[in-house]
């Protein structure tokens, strides 16, 4: 499906920007909107993309059922794409907060909503973000040092190991931006076994005051990490909070070449 400009976006000129060594079209880029939906969400979240990157893609990847798509449709004049995806489901994770483990519904949406993408570059995002500029663009190039295959993600819950909890391999995913060849490589992992989401109901727990309650082998952040860097060469991930000096530096290494 191809939207027409509507009247306010033919108020902006999709202008290349500079970002270090790069420069970037809003033409080059797609918008991979993913997850849940909520109508006020979702309206702040397509509005800001419009304004503050005109001539961006647009894509929906969402669930299939009815009461998602007719979310949806209310917007399929407003989007280049929506991709329905079969609901694989959230298993309890947390019985103290009533916490659903949301994994593996993160990875079917950004999976299939990521081989729509027919731009270079890409963001995945929530339904729940809002932008307020276009600094997006600056901030990669501030840190990317024209590296196109560096990804860019918040620090929103990303964790310093060195600083907070020895947890690694757990990234904000909030968002990711970069190339589509690599955002599309992280979201093509491995589903997480049912079984992991309530594993510390039947195996002793190292610890119980992050995230208060929680059963689960891992958090969304770190199994998406490390099983898509364990594709790429030798990680020692086992657990949520699986730490050593060694895989520290392993992980680190990570961070500055990815």
């Amino acid at each position: 499906m191809t939207m027409s400009p509507t009247d306010n976006q033919k108020n902006y000129q999709t202008s290349a920007q500079g970002i270090g060594s790069l420069i970037l079209d809003c033409r080059e880029i797609t918008f991979c909107i993913c997850g849940r939906l909520s109508e006020e969400y979702l309206q702040r979240c397509i509005g800001s993309i419009r304004k503050f990157f005109p001539g961006a893609s647009i894509i929906i990847s969402t669930w299939s059922d009815k009461a998602t798509r007719e979310i949806a449709q209310k917007f399929h004049e407003k989007v280049d794409t929506i991709v329905y995806c079969d609901d694989p489901g959230s298993p309890l994770r947390n019985p103290v907060k009533g916490l659903l483990h949301n994994v593996n519904r993160m990875i079917v949406t950004g999976k299939e909503g990521l081989v729509a993408v027919k731009t270079p570059y890409v963001m995945k995002l929530r339904a729940d973000l809002e932008f307020t500029s276009r600094n997006l663009l600056n901030t990669y190039g501030a840190y990317s040092n024209g590296l196109e295959a560096q990804v860019l993600v918040s620090n929103q819950t990303s964790i310093d190991a060195r600083r907070g909890n020895k947890m690694m391999y757990h990234l904000c995913d909030w968002y990711y931006f970069g190339p589509t060849k690599v955002i599309s490589e992280i979201f093509n992992v491995a589903h997480m076994p049912d079984e992991y989401c309530d594993w510390y109901a039947r195996h002793k727990k190292p610890e119980d005051s992050i995230d208060k309650g929680n059963q689960s082998r891992f958090m969304a952040e770190d199994w998406v990490i490390s099983q898509y860097l364990g594709g790429k060469s030798k990680v020692e991930h086992q657990f949520y909070l699986d730490y050593s000096d060694a895989e520290l530096l392993v992980w680190e290494k990570h961070i500055h070449d990815e």
